[in-house]
């Protein structure tokens, strides 16, 4: 280069004012983003060449829309989430930016959260989890500009129930397809899509093949034409009525009939058996399941108590109550049957998920538990459960409060509980809570209606980092609810006022300050009415914190100073909860531009919680962040180092949360501002990676900062970059 450029098209470049010898630049070639390829294979898919022939004319024809939706629809078993999974798995060459899938099906009643769907496509397309934007209308935004770049995506929808989350997933670039299932076509879907198709049931040659396929995987051989195989073939084909799901269950069952001996086996049903033409998938699982030995009938009754998601084998174990190494035994019945099906991971001990063939197959089992089961076997079945999610929170909670003492277990099991190893890690632990928390609120319900009150306070209280970790305030509305009615039904006047300040928090997060406050008010009362003084001052640090949100500074600051007054006129104990309330005041403090006054106070606090309890590492961290951001405003970057370094060590101690987050961005605005670039990207970084679980509009510009950043990094590999550390 003989002079400056800013077009910013110039490449690498060197600008020196001497050059002896050659130049020599190394790069690296950035690494191949993975296209997502999520669609779910299909064994076989019989015949439906029609059918295929009509959706290739169907995103293929010339429409007003930019991107064709199509709707597949039929009753239940006919074949919509096969026939779109082979649809748009066949055609992956048509997709260069990938195949997107989500299954909407909905979870305990509640229907599938299109954001939340959303979300998760991005993460498929390159987007760091923690580098997702917080307003919902933002996340949706950024998988519509991705899809847009992609060069064309398939998306399957399956199981849909409301328009609107097709609507809100509909990508955008040319080239672009999405394909969504339904069991019922409404008005609102047949607005929205390019086209629709309803799919009929199998004629009989497709029926003939699908029953012969099935039949072929268990090594049966076809039967001779005229002979009594081959007519109780015709007769399975007509109770089923071209349906495949049914077909497929019949089939399994027929051909397990007559390849196994003993009593208790499955038997072929006559042709007395009368199939009602409205509905022959029911008849064909009611026949198998009525055909089921009994212990495995009891085993599939249980099964269908729990939440309609992949069941790890070793919750398995607990469900069936046995040993981990006899769980196929107990399943390779119901699998042979394709009532269940396996696939592998590498998540549980056993390296294997489990799940019900259907919803359909689910609904029937729900259904039959609670009114086959028996009282004491029921009991025990989601006795089960709970006991299994208690022990996993509490590996949750050990992992994330390792300062904290775990809840005691009410009754140890019997059997030994084979939870993931991975909860034992931070990352892991907060990665599980985050994709099961759909299930766990539900076991949490489920232990509620079965009057388990003593695991619902302990499961709730070990699930407690939703609103302290991942600041999640409307799973911790719920788990908060849940420790108050348990605390009422045990007449645990204490407890209970703990946990409506701890509801008045959760609420505070999702901004419902009115109820927040009234929450507040009533633990006061309480706490004043039984005499309980920690209980009051931590009502008021709670309603201090809501008037500080409402910027109603005057009224926090006031009740703050009502609260130390309390404190400071008891005798003996309450020096762990003056040390919290100088953290609001100096909390306050910052807010009201009193930097020293912060400082000070953040300092007293840390020297009284080091005093009285040298183990809470959360808390003597937070005042260690809170003086470095008071030292940072003074302009005293030396002593917020120090007070930063102290924080990030404190809070990592702690476990890992927001305050994390803001303690490491904290030291890389001090790196930036020496000019330190490498060491303020690795600090940014490790921010990035704790703002991952908590805090999404900041994730998003802490991203931009490091892109920032990256730009202005040296590009030669022989220097070494603290970019790619990790979190020490």
């Amino acid at each position: 280069m003989t002079h400056n450029h800013l077009s910013g098209a110039a490449g690498h470049s060197v600008q020196a004012g001497q050059i002896h010898g050659g130049v020599h630049l190394h790069t690296t070639a950035p690494a191949a983003p993975l296209v997502p390829h999520q669609i779910p294979p299909v064994p076989s898919l019989v015949n439906r060449r029609g059918e295929l022939a009509r959706l290739d004319e169907v995103i293929t024809q010339e429409t007003s829309a930019e991107v064709p939706v199509v709707v597949l629809t039929g009753s239940p078993g006919i074949g919509t989430s096969a026939l779109g999974s082979h649809f748009l798995a066949s055609r992956a060459s048509r997709f260069p930016g990938g195949l997107l899938y989500a299954d909407l099906a909905p979870v305990e009643g509640r229907r599938a959260d299109p954001v939340a769907v959303a979300a998760a496509f991005t993460r498929a397309l390159g987007v760091p989890a923690g580098a997702l934007p917080s307003d919902p209308g933002d996340v949706l935004g950024l998988y519509r500009t991705l899809t847009a770049s992609a060069c064309g995506v398939g998306v399957l929808l399956d199981h849909v129930t409301d328009p609107e989350q097709v609507s809100a997933l509909v990508p955008a670039g040319a080239g672009s397809v999405l394909v969504a299932t339904t069991s019922t076509l409404t008005p609102g879907l047949i607005r929205i899509c390019t086209g629709y198709l309803s799919l009929p049931p199998l004629d009989f040659e497709a029926s003939l093949a699908l029953v012969l396929q099935v039949q072929a995987r268990g090594g049966t051989q076809p039967p001779a034409a005229g002979s009594v195989e081959a007519g109780a073939e015709l007769a399975l084909l007509r109770r089923c009525h071209g349906h495949p799901l049914a077909l497929i269950l019949a089939a399994a069952r027929q051909h397990l009939a007559t390849v196994t001996d003993g009593p208790g086996r499955c038997h072929p049903a006559g042709d007395d058996v009368l199939a009602r033409d409205e509905d022959p998938i029911a008849d064909r699982l009611r026949e198998t399941v009525e055909s089921l030995p009994k212990a495995t009938r009891s085993d599939y009754l249980v099964l269908g108590l729990h939440p309609r998601v992949p069941v790890t084998a070793g919750l398995m174990a607990a469900l069936l109550d046995c040993p981990l190494s006899a769980v196929p035994r107990h399943l390779e019945l119901l699998l042979a049957l394709s009532l269940l099906s396996e696939e592998p991971t590498t998540e549980n001990h056993g390296g294997v998920f489990y799940r019900f063939a259907s919803a359909q197959v689910h609904a029937d089992a729900h259904a039959r538990a609670h009114h086959e089961l028996g009282p004491a076997r029921l009991a025990a079945a989601q006795k089960s459960i709970v006991d299994w999610y208690l022990a996993a929170s509490r590996r949750v909670c050990a992992a994330l409060f390792p300062a904290t003492a775990l809840p005691i277990w009410p009754d140890q099991p019997q059997q030994p509980l084979h939870v993931p190893d991975a909860l034992n890690d931070p990352e892991e632990a907060l990665t599980w809570l985050q994709t099961r928390r759909q299930v766990v609120l539900a076991v949490l319900r489920l232990a509620e209606n079965a009057g388990m009150w003593c695991e619902v306070g302990l499961m709730a209280r070990a699930v407690r980092a939703y609103g302290l970790r991942l600041k999640d305030g409307a799973a911790g509305v719920q788990i908060s609810r849940s420790e108050l009615r348990t605390a009422r039904r045990l007449q645990n006047r204490e407890r209970e006022i703990r946990a409506l300040i701890r509801l008045g928090y959760c609420l505070l997060r999702t901004a419902q300050f009115l109820q927040a406050r009234r929450h507040a008010a009533h633990a006061a009362r309480l706490a004043r009415k039984a005499g309980h003084l920690r209980e009051q001052v931590s009502a008021l640090r709670l309603r201090a914190h809501i008037a500080t949100k409402q910027g109603a500074w005057r009224v926090a600051r006031r009740r703050l100073a009502t609260a130390e007054k309390l404190l400071r006129h008891r005798s003996t104990g309450g020096v762990w909860t003056l040390a919290l309330v100088h953290l609001e005041q100096a909390t306050l403090a910052l807010h009201t531009g009193q930097p020293a006054r912060a400082a000070e106070l953040a300092r007293t606090a840390g020297d009284l919680l080091r005093a009285e309890r040298p183990q809470d590492w959360h808390n003597a961290g937070r005042a260690e962040l809170l003086a470095a951001q008071a030292c940072h405003a003074l302009h005293d970057r030396v002593r917020a180092r120090t007070h930063g370094e102290q924080a990030v060590a404190l809070l990592r101690t702690g476990g890992a949360g927001q305050e994390l987050a803001t303690a490491y961005q904290g030291l890389a605005e001090l790196e930036q501002e020496a000019g330190n670039r490498d060491a303020a990207h690795a600090c940014y970084q490790r921010a990035l990676d704790a703002y991952r679980y908590t805090d999404h509009a900041a994730a998003t510009r802490i991203g931009l900062i490091l892109d920032n950043l990256s730009d202005a990094l040296p590009s030669d590999p022989a220097q070494p970059s603290s970019t790619k550390d990790t979190p020490s």
